[in-house]
């Protein structure tokens, strides 16, 4: 038939056609070429001895590394103009989403008060992906001092989390029109 490789003493491989040859004119079926992978005994003794020794979970994080303000001339972000934030898994789309400003505490920190927290409405998102959003900020923010708070259980059009990934930006300073 063909000839085979053996590959460092672990596996063996060989080409294989599969279909069916009528003659040497004809074809009955439009033959695939594969590769056929046997492995050694170096190798299935080897995969014997294995076993798990710890294992890892890997946690999900959203995360928001840059915050820009767009339609302004230094970049400043001011309320009623664009503004663009970069990170990971930002995506909004799933029920309770959101994306808000949070005026700081002293610490710097979001307001634990919710009640102080601005929302921005649906319809002013320019941009909503998972690595980037760029929405407008709303137009009656104060001036202070705020952090952005995404929140998401966003996967995909069909699947949500059952809990939110929350990502929180550093500090940063609106313009607002009471200025």
């Amino acid at each position: 038939m063909g000839y085979s490789v053996k590959i460092l003493d672990l596996v063996q491989a060989e080409p294989v056609v599969r279909g069916s040859v009528d003659s040497a004119s004809e074809v009955s079926s439009k033959p695939k070429f594969e590769v056929k992978i046997t492995p050694l005994p170096l190798l299935s003794n080897a995969v014997k001895e294995l076993s798990v020794a710890k294992v890892d979970v890997l946690e999900v994080k959203a995360s928001i590394t840059k915050v820009e303000g767009k339609g302004t001339a230094d970049g400043s972000i001011a309320a009623g103009k664009a503004m663009r934030v970069v990170g990971t898994k930002l995506k909004v789309g799933a029920e309770g989403d959101g994306i808000y400003f949070a005026p700081t505490t002293e610490q710097g920190s979001a307001n634990a008060d919710r009640s102080t927290w601005t929302a921005v409405k649906t319809l002013d998102m320019l941009n909503n992906m998972p690595s980037e959003l760029l929405f407008t900020v709303p137009a009656l923010l104060p001036s202070g001092e705020y952090v952005l708070v995404v929140e998401t259980r966003f996967i995909s059009a069909a699947h949500s989390r059952k809990e939110p990934l929350t990502a929180v930006s550093e500090p940063f300073a609106v313009t607002g029109l009471d200025v």
